[in-house]
């Protein structure tokens, strides 16, 4: 038998979930009283796995930073002539992954920050804090209509352009 190399670490995390998985499905059938039920998470534990396995969760990022900046700059380049693509160095393609892994990381978060936004003001609870909910919509409306009236005073704009 030929000995090989170690796993990559990715593998082995594969594995080592797949056996538990396992375990804990067996265990569940085994028993008459089982009922299939999800195990409960909480936010600790998720933070924990993400401490654990921040490198390899870190390279998968970049791999799809670099996956979506590649894609991007083919789409891109392919508008004017296909074979532009090719001029593209390495250098040029790990910057835009690097802005896509930066735009990816700051939209997540924004979106997160709405949601945390929504949730704190009781709406989805059944007891909105009414406060809150006019200055969100206050806001929002100034914020739409400041974009509106910047496009609308522009001198160069052809066209009314709003995102």
């Amino acid at each position: 038998m030929i000995k090989r190399p170690g796993m990559p670490p990715g593998l082995i995390l594969k594995i080592r979930m797949r056996i538990i998985f396992a375990n804990r499905w067996a265990a569940q059938t085994m028993t008459d009283n089982a009922t299939p039920s999800a195990p409960q998470r909480s936010a600790s534990d998720l933070l924990v796995f993400l401490k654990d396995h921040f490198a390899i969760l870190s390279t998968l990022a970049i791999a799809e930073g670099i996956v979506v900046a590649t894609v991007f700059l083919y789409g891109y380049l392919s508008v004017f002539d296909r074979h532009l693509f090719w001029v593209v160095q390495y250098p040029d393609i790990l910057t835009f992954s690097l802005l896509a892994v930066a735009v990816v990381g700051a939209s997540s978060a924004f979106i997160y920050n709405i949601l945390l936004t929504v949730f704190s003001t009781g709406i989805l609870s059944g007891k909105p804090n009414w406060n809150s909910v006019f200055v969100l919509i206050v806001v929002f409306v100034l914020l739409v209509a400041w974009q509106i009236y910047s496009e609308y005073t522009r001198q160069d704009a052809e066209y009314l352009h709003l995102l």
